[in-house]
Parts: C-alpha cells; structure tokens; sequence
C-alpha cells in the first residue's frame, strides 16, 4: 500500500474441475434403475442475492461489491472441488433464458446478473469447462394467505407465530453472517443440517391448522411436498449416467425434502456439502492476518501491525518505501498513522492464496484506503493498489516473511 499500504489477501486458483467432455457417461434409459453404480447429487441451498416473493424473505446486501464478489468466486471455488459433470439451477419463472444466457457468458457476451444463478451457477459451471447449465422447477398453487385467515378466524395463530419464529431466527442469524462474515459462511451455515431442519420444521406448525372436516394446513403442505417431489423426478431425468456427478443449486427451503428424496432412492448417493463449505485451517489463519491488520490499522496501532510479520519480514510500498524487520514496519506504520492516516479506514479483498509448500503460501489481493487526511488537515483522496505477498507458518500461526505492493490504481 503506500504509506499507508501493506494488506493481505487471498483466493485460491486451482482448475479444480473435469472437462466435461471426459466426465460426462454415455446415455443411457432413464426409466431403468442405475444398478452398475450411484449417480452423486449433491443439493446445495442458498439463500436469493436477489430479494424474492417468498413467504419470508432474509434481506441481503449488495453481491456486486468488490468485497462480495471475491467471496462469492471464493464460494464457486470450493464448490467446484465436487467436480460435477451438471449444473442444476432453479427456473424462477415459467419461462426461463438462463441457458440462453449461459451460452452468452461461456462466449464472454454476457455480463453476471446479481442473482445466485448467475453469480455462483454460472460460475460452477464455466469454471468446470460445462458445456451447458440445467434448470428445473415445478408449479402449484401454494395459498398461503388462506391458512393464516383459517388460524385467524380459529384461534390457531398461535401455530403461526410459532412458524414465523423459526423464519425470524433464521434471518437473524443470517444478518449477523452477513455483518461479520463471508459468503462462504453463510452458505456453511443455511447449508447444516441444523439449518436445513429448522426452515422444513417451520411447515410441521403449519400443517396442524385445521380441524377434523378442514385440513387446510395440512395441504398447504401435502401440495408443497408435491412441488419438491416433482422436481426431483424433473432432477432424475437429467441423469445420463451412474458417473454423474450433479450439482444442484436451489433455495435451501428446498434442500431438505430434495435431500430425503435423493437419500431414500436406493440407485442415487446422496453428497454432503458440508465439507465442501468449509475453509482449510491453513486458509483460515491467512485470512485472519488480514482481519487483524484492519483491526489493528483502525487502532492505529503500528506495534500490532507490525506483529503480524516475522520477525526478520520485510514489505516494499509502490513508491519504494522499504522496511525490514519488526522495528522498521513499526516505526514506518507509526510515521504513517502521524502523518494523516490514523481514523482512516483500510479495507483488504482476498482474492487468491496459493500454497506452494507446506508452511509457505503465496497471497495476491487488493486494499483500500478511505479518509485519510492531507498534510494541511483536509481530505485526501482515496488509495486503491494490489499486493503480493508470501506467508510462513511458524508452530501454530502464520506470518508475513515478505511484502510486495505495486500497481496503485485509480479509485
């Protein structure tokens, strides 16, 4: 960063995805039973970038940030680790252009919509070569509106309440992810079987409203168990194979009956996502060093910062400022934070790690720098650049043996 540089990010590049064209099996009656192996589906829930008409709807923020959109290629990452030989996507209406526009974006013709389909879907599947992405989706006649009018009219909002509690729990949790962490936690999180099972225990109190003539609720639910049901058939029929491998991507109110359906099919393997959403310990404790700088750059704290180097670590800012050692990178951030940069806010974007060796990983990233002041006490400009940067790990902890900042860029 300049004075006022030295930032740490990551995102780990790694062509982690078959061809298509190697991974895809020959066709093959998809009526029969797969009995020379199990096809692999793994059934990933998100939450909609885009705000939806759904019964209860989490607000989100902004996906196009720079900030979320690191995240968010961090997310397709892991998941194309799955290596699938499809892309599943949810069709959000009746008719639908995504695989239109796929064919756009494989071409570079098309630029990513906010939404999940485009920004993690599309993303999976160019990123694992695909050729094509699938949609699926079914329709009913889901009257919401009519159950609770029943529980008004009967004295059973009580059963209502106790639904929209889950709902409001849920939303909850996600704004404080969505606060404090990444898109990668937050797709760990609605993706747990803790999660999963409380958005599909909100129907349980649903389907109790009625009464013994009336099972209003009870419908309700019997026609959303239907819909789910009928996309997996939809799912099946995509099936080319017992080498498949297909990922689907669709709102995790669905994940829990797809799932079961998948799971109890004795010719399909269920694929546990978990392990897909969550950071090595190695990625995580790099991350952390970039949490802790900006922790400790808000502090002004030039002793802190410089902790985060070895002790023999050295960094070079794009104007040539050099700085070995401990008590140098202390004394260059102190002389910073003296000259206008204390109260400024520094923001680091991780966008790729590379871990060459055991113990020793390359990082790659951005920074910015926002309300600095000039040496006459006004505002300065902002400060955007990249960096390079090498970390080591000593016993349990990473550090900084080398820096490298260069390329400032316009803001």
């Amino acid at each position: 960063m300049q004075p006022r540089s030295a930032m740490l990010c990551v995102c780990l590049i790694l062509n982690v995805c078959l061809n298509a064209a190697e991974a895809q099996a020959p066709p093959h009656d998809t009526n029969a039973p797969l009995t020379a192996g199990r096809p692999q589906i793994a059934i990933v829930g998100t939450y909609h970038f885009v705000s939806k008409a759904n019964v209860h709807s989490m607000p989100v923020d902004d996906p196009m940030t720079p900030k979320r959109q690191a995240e968010i290629e961090d997310l397709v990452r892991h998941l194309a680790a799955f290596h699938p030989t499809k892309v599943v996507l949810e069709q959000t209406s009746g008719t639908s252009d995504l695989e239109q526009h796929y064919q756009q974006y494989i071409r570079g013709s098309f630029r990513l919509e906010p939404s999940e389909n485009y920004q993690v879907g599309f993303r999976i599947a160019h990123l694992c070569g695909l050729p094509r992405i699938y949609t699926i989706n079914a329709w009913t006649d889901f009257n919401y509106d009519a159950v609770v009018d029943f529980a008004q009219k009967h004295g059973q909002m009580a059963l209502i309440d106790a639904s929209n509690t889950l709902a409001d729990d849920a939303s909850q949790t996600g704004a404080q992810l969505q606060k404090n962490g990444t898109v990668l936690d937050m797709y760990g999180w609605i993706n747990s079987e803790e999660a999963v099972r409380a958005n599909n225990s909100a129907y349980m109190y649903l389907a109790r409203i009625g009464n013994d003539s009336t099972f209003v609720g009870a419908d309700l639910v019997a026609k959303w168990h239907l819909r789910n049901l009928e996309m997996f058939a939809k799912l099946t029929r995509l099936i080319d194979g017992p080498e498949e491998r297909i990922l689907v991507l669709y709102g995790q109110g669905h994940a829990y009956l797809l799932r079961d359906f998948v799971r109890e099919s004795p010719d399909l393997a269920l694929v546990d996502v978990e392990p897909y959403l969550k950071l090595n310990p190695d990625e995580a404790a790099i991350r952390k060093i970039m949490a802790d700088f900006e922790a400790d750059w808000a502090k002004c704290d030039a002793k802190a910062l410089a902790g985060l180097w070895t002790e023999d670590g050295d960094f070079l800012s794009p104007y040539g400022n050099a700085a070995t050692g401990r008590e140098q990178i202390e004394k260059f951030y102190a002389g910073a934070f003296a000259s206008g940069y204390c109260g400024s806010k520094v923001t680091g974007i991780i966008n790729n790690i590379r871990f060459v060796r055991g113990g020793v990983a390359v990082v790659d990233g951005t920074w910015d720098i926002k309300g600095a002041r000039d040496q006459k006490g006004g505002s300065a400009p902002e400060e955007k650049g990249r960096f390079t940067a090498v970390a080591i790990k000593r016993g349990d902890h990473w550090l900084i043996v080398a820096q490298r900042e260069m390329i400032r860029v316009a803001p």
